[in-house]
C-alpha cells in the first residue's frame, strides 16, 4: 500500500527478507526477535517505543506470533533513517543482536 510507505519501509522489508531467508521457520524467527525486543525495548527513546507499541498493537490472535518480528523490523527501519536519535547503549544492544544474527547465519569471523 503506497499510501503507508515511510522512509523506513525499505529497511523494514529488507530485514524481514533476511530473517525469512536465513531462519526460515516462524518459530526460529520468533525466538530470536522475542529476545531482542525484551533487551532493547527499555533502551529506545520513549517516542520510538510508543510508536513501535502502536505499530504492533494490531498483531493479535493468529498474528500475535509476528508481533516481535514486526517490532524489530520496524525498529531496524527507524535505525536506518534516524540512527542519531538512539543512545550509545541502545546502539550497543543492536550491535550485539546483529553480531548474534550474523553468527547464526554463518557470517561471523
Amino acid at each position: 500500500n503506497l499510501s503507508k510507505v515511510r522512509r523506513s519501509t525499505v529497511a523494514h522489508e529488507v530485514f524481514h527478507a533476511v530473517l525469512a531467508d536465513r531462519f526460515g521457520t516462524d518459530k526460529d524467527i520468533q525466538k530470536l526477535t522475542d529476545t531482542f525486543v525484551k533487551r532493547l525495548s527499555a533502551e529506545v527513546p520513549k517516542n520510538v517505543r510508543a510508536y513501535l507499541k502502536n505499530f504492533t498493537k494490531g498483531y493479535k490472535g493468529e498474528m500475535a506470533k509476528d508481533k516481535s518480528e514486526e517490532f524489530v523490523s520496524e525498529l531496524f527501519g527507524i535505525l536506518a533513517t534516524e540512527n542519531d536519535t538512539f543512545s550509545d547503549s541502545a546502539k550497543q544492544t543492536v550491535k550485539r543482536f546483529i553480531n548474534k544474527l550474523a553468527e547464526k547465519v554463518g557470517l561471523s569471523g
